[in-house]
């Protein structure tokens, strides 16, 4: 994010662009995320928010609070402040790792990194690194932990394990936010200064490449599934997307809002967040299309985003609010598809049919209904848990139907990640067989007949007939 003494300058002449309506062009193409919220929740924390970050496993909210020295913890189930940390001076920056339970927050006054241990919230040891240290990032894989450092034009590499310093890599102009790629090992600087973005090779701790973005690049984001790169422009209003693999901008999206700031992706539905600072907004991006889905109002001043990847909740850091917003993510729209292994079912016999939902990683219940007479007869009847994006459930019609076909109609209920759907099936009921033509002769009879002549045969079936004669006249 750009730190406070940068990002103010000019605000007054920015502010009087607003009062001339912006169209906002979304395009043609029908966005693939669906279910757009419309309103937010507010949590207050301490003065002048500039950062955030989410552990997802602990469901915890970390805000890094740039005037009164402090980081909130948020917890992200009841949104309420759990407690405060004191920090070092001006923290501008936030980022977890999960896997060790430890929080780094880079402190721009001090020129070093605070390091929170999650269990008991309290700071176990503070990393110097280079000067006015503004965005820090982590490989949660490696353990390794990147801080950018506006003024002196380099990132600091820090050792998860030991906390110690072991490279200093220089890159462009007044680097300002980071991003990291766990499955190339490559790391993603924004240079605020100079308008280009560092690659850092991770294994060789040196820049391979530099691509020229847009002007004032203050956020950035990987998104590994697509292999595109995700870059705000602050004084553009827009966003460069980058090609990882041949490191081109394939594209620039220009309908996000006023002084697009920091950007944060959900890699469970592929929605990405943008705070615009001059104009108190969210810009809510399908990644798949690439399209502004809805631009959000929040708190004043916006300076930074988070999500939740497990529940699809995201906070934006309101700087000139004192507080974070909180909002309900994109949903990934689901299809709901019903299989059944027949296109035939008769009456006293049931079939098996199943929901299949292609989505996000699914979860959840689904439902199912049927318009003609019968019932399912399977465990939870008309209901069902997904396993592995599947559920099955049974159906036994009670009434054949001459007419039309019964359909067999399942819906998926959504979850967090993904909206909800239907699907049906037609299936056609059969009367039941009211008489059983057996054919052959039986095999219990064989070993009377067989070697017998003709003769043989003859005197059975006569004697046979005079038995049946004479019972029937009674004597």
């Amino acid at each position: 994010m750009k730190s406070l003494r940068v990002k103010r300058c000019g605000t007054a002449f920015v502010l009087l662009l607003l009062t001339v309506p912006l169209i906002l062009a979304l395009g043609s193409s029908t966005p693939t995320v669906q279910a757009v919220p419309t309103s937010t929740r507010t949590i207050h924390v301490g003065h002048s928010p500039d950062a955030v970050d989410v552990d997802p496993s602990l469901n915890l909210v970390y805000v890094a609070n740039y005037g009164d020295n402090t980081v909130s913890v948020i917890n992200g189930s009841t949104d309420e402040v759990m407690g405060t940390v004191a920090v070092g001076e001006y923290p501008d920056a936030v980022a977890v790792n999960p896997s060790t339970r430890l929080v780094y927050v880079a402190n721009l006054g001090d020129d070093n990194v605070s390091v929170i241990d999650e269990s008991n919230s309290q700071v176990v040891t503070n990393v110097s690194v280079g000067d006015s240290p503004d965005a820090v990032a982590v490989d949660a894989a490696r353990n390794i932990v990147y801080v950018a450092n506006q003024d002196d034009n380099s990132v600091s590499v820090i050792n998860g394990s030991t906390n110690a310093v072991i490279a200093a890599v220089p890159v462009g102009q007044g680097p300002d936010a980071l991003a990291v790629d766990s499955s190339t090992g490559m790391v993603y600087v924004a240079n605020s200064y100079s308008n280009t973005i560092s690659i850092l090779d991770e294994s060789t701790n040196m820049v391979v490449a530099s691509i020229p973005v847009g002007d004032g690049p203050s956020g950035v984001a990987v998104d590994s599934a697509t292999g595109l790169v995700y870059v705000t422009n602050f004084y553009d209003w827009t966003v460069s997307v980058i090609n990882s693999s041949d490191r081109s901008v394939i594209t620039t999206i220009t309908t996000v809002g006023a002084g697009p700031d920091a950007i944060a992706l959900d890699k469970v539905t592929n929605a990405l967040y943008v705070t615009n600072f001059y104009n108190n907004t969210l810009s809510m991006m399908d990644g798949l299309s690439n399209v502004v889905v809805t631009n959000l109002t929040v708190g004043r001043g916006p300076t930074a985003v988070a999500v939740d990847p497990s529940t699809n909740v995201v906070f934006a850091a309101d700087n000139d609010s004192n507080s974070v917003s909180v909002a309900d993510g994109l949903k990934r729209a689901t299809q709901t598809f019903v299989i059944c292994p027949s296109s035939s079912v008769t009456i006293g016999e049931s079939i098996s049919c199943s929901a299949l939902i292609v989505g996000a990683s699914p979860s959840g219940q689904v439902s199912w209904g049927s318009t003609g007479v019968g019932s399912f007869v399977s465990t939870g009847a008309d209901s069902c848990q997904l396993s592995h994006d599947l559920c099955t459930v049974s159906w036994q019609p009670s009434t054949p139907v001459s007419s039309s076909p019964v359909e067999i109609i399942a819906t998926f209920m959504g979850d967090a990640n993904n909206k909800g759907s239907s699907g049906e099936f037609q299936l056609n009921v059969n009367a039941t067989v009211s008489t059983t033509t057996v054919v052959g002769t039986p095999q219990s009879m064989t070993p009377i007949l067989e070697g017998a002549g003709v003769a043989v045969v003859i005197a059975v079936v006569a004697a046979a007939i005079y038995v049946v004669r004479k019972r029937g006249n009674g004597r």
